[in-house]
């Protein structure tokens, strides 16, 4: 596999699916890059990598009982909400579409 980070996330999944790279392998590599290149870039806000390997385990067990199921990790990118209505205030306000 060339540079896993150039890769699509079907291709990832698909070699985890053929077991040609696990899900903690894969981690261990964005975990690495987000260590190294996120100070600069400020793209990662909060980091649970404990969770994120218990997720890889599972998913790499759940490979091993059924091939079926997998998928590749993947960072999930905030996501813009209004603040929940206040009877007293009114409703939410509109954000402006991304």
């Amino acid at each position: 596999m060339s540079d896993i980070a150039l890769q699509p996330a079907h291709q990832l999944a698909d070699a985890v699916r053929r077991r040609d790279i696990s899900s903690r392998e894969l981690l261990e590599h964005y975990l690495s890059r987000v260590e190294r290149l996120n100070e600069p870039l400020n793209a990662v806000v909060t980091l649970d990598p404990g969770g994120a390997y218990q997720a890889a385990d599972d998913a790499d067990a759940a490979l091993a009982r059924s091939p079926i199921r997998s998928s590749a990790p993947r960072t999930t990118r905030g996501i813009r909400r209004a603040p929940p209505a206040d009877p007293l205030v009114g409703p939410r306000p509109r954000l402006p579409q991304a």
